[in-house]
């Protein structure tokens, strides 16, 4: 199916996600956003469920490929007010979990995008795994600034 940017059907049968202000939403906010995917996610949808976004500083997969990740409040399901509450995050996140509901990942494909969410997802797991063992402990912050140094680079190449 293909939509046009203000959600008409420019061809094909199917009929659009229920979710489709927010699939909209990110294409008008960002100009390099030429994919989402929007899933459920068992492990990061956890995490909304108690009010917490996925930690970005003990993985270095996740630092890097993920970026930081958005805890994006309650906006009621196929509503406007589901793309609203994403507004102050488009601009600097790739990575966002809706709470009380799944996970959002951007890109500027359809396979960095899908790679987001399988990393999005491949670090809750982590995550949840090594707080049963102890305190998660974050990389040191050179550390973390060269991962985003590093992630800043490959953004603009």
């Amino acid at each position: 199916m293909e939509l046009g940017l203000d959600g008409t059907v420019r061809s094909g049968a199917r009929r659009p996600t229920s979710e489709l202000a927010v699939h909209l939403r990110a294409y008008q906010r960002r100009a390099d956003v030429r994919a989402v995917v929007h899933a459920h996610p068992p492990m990061a949808t956890a995490f909304t469920l108690v009010g917490e976004a996925v930690d970005t500083t003990s993985l270095a997969e996740v630092r890097y490929g993920v970026g930081p990740v958005a805890l994006v409040p309650y906006g009621t399901p196929s509503t406007d007010a589901a793309a609203d509450v994403f507004d102050p995050f488009w601009a600097s996140h790739d990575a966002f979990l809706m709470a009380h509901h799944g996970a959002l990942t951007v890109g500027p494909t359809l396979t960095h995008a899908h790679q987001r969410m399988e990393s999005l997802e491949n670090g809750a797991r982590i995550i949840w795994a090594a707080r049963a063992l102890g305190p998660v402990r974050s990389l040191p912050d050179d550390a973390l600034a060269e991962l985003d140094a590093l992630r800043r680079s490959a953004r603009t190449t």
